[in-house]
């Protein structure tokens, strides 16, 4: 999970903070993007060669938990990868630049959208090039698609929601987005206000879109509330996690504010460990 959010982070910054090279501005906007669709293209065709012949040879020689464990490995290295690219594609061809000569008006909600549309293509195209095929994953192309897209869409809705705000902001009250822009206090405070409501809101919107189920009532869970309650540690909502199709054993609490903090396990850890070695997990996880 935690890899998913810092890839994602990382290219939200890139788009905002990386210049273009000097050689990038004789580019024109359409040959700019030609070419970011060519270097694109062949990544994704270079990761799918890499993945059919990495598939070949550990398939027939690893059980299926493993296997997955391994898929998820490389799929990882593969958008890292792809993050690269696009930072070399922002720095190199002027991505950003060439955005900007588009017609997208002031709209910073469209601008963004623009902006990271490279590495959105290519993240789409590694989890198709990456697909072991409906018998070895259990589910089809397009559940594979949104299973992988529910892990990134918690940190990329709530940036776009973020643009769409301050888009908002220009039409409604020109003035005092014009004192955000002019004013570093007022920029400081606004900023501040919009992460703060990102850190309460942002728990919820994973536990919805991962689908993750309450822990159902019984010993464990019990036994859990004990723990946290001696501890005097708040929190909404003890959770399932089914990460990857159950095949990761971990745990995690997702949240700063008690009243948006979440407990995620998964279910194989939980079929791991007794009471006081998962005692010890939440103990660490509470940090």
């Amino acid at each position: 999970m935690y890899g998913n959010v810092i890839v994602s982070l990382a290219v939200i910054l890139m788009l905002e903070l990386l210049p273009s090279a000097p050689l990038a501005a004789g580019l024109g906007a359409w040959w700019t993007l030609c070419l970011t669709a060519g270097v694109t293209a062949a990544y994704v065709l270079l990761v799918r060669v890499v993945f059919l012949w990495w598939q070949r040879r550990r398939a027939p020689i690893l059980e299926a938990e493993t296997f997955h464990i391994f898929h998820s490995s490389l799929m990882q290295r593969f958008i890292v990868g792809g993050g690269i690219l696009y930072g070399l594609i922002l720095y190199w061809l002027g991505w950003k630049g060439a955005c900007g000569r588009f017609a997208l008006g002031n709209s910073d909600a469209l601008a963004g959208v623009l902006g990271i549309s490279p590495f959105l293509f290519v993240l789409v195209g590694i989890w198709a090039a990456c697909f072991p095929g409906s018998r070895v994953s259990g589910a089809g192309l397009a559940s594979h698609l949104w299973t992988q897209a529910r892990l990134y869409l918690p940190v990329l809705i709530p940036w776009f929601a973020i643009l769409s705000i301050l888009d908002l902001m220009g039409l409604v009250a020109p003035g005092l987005e014009r004192k955000i822009q002019e004013d570093a206090l007022w920029g400081v405070g606004t900023f501040g206000a919009l992460l703060l409501l990102l850190a309460w809101t942002f728990p919820a919107l994973v536990i919805r879109l991962w689908r993750c189920p309450p822990l159902p009532p019984g010993v464990v869970r019990e036994y859990l509330e004990d723990f946290f309650q001696r501890h005097g540690f708040r929190y909404r909502g003890i959770f399932l996690w089914n990460l990857l199709q159950g095949s990761i054993s971990t745990a995690g609490i997702m949240g700063v504010f008690p009243g948006s903090r979440y407990i995620l396990i998964t279910p194989s850890l939980l079929s791991l460990l007794d009471q006081e070695e998962l005692e010890a997990v939440m103990a660490h996880e509470m940090g």
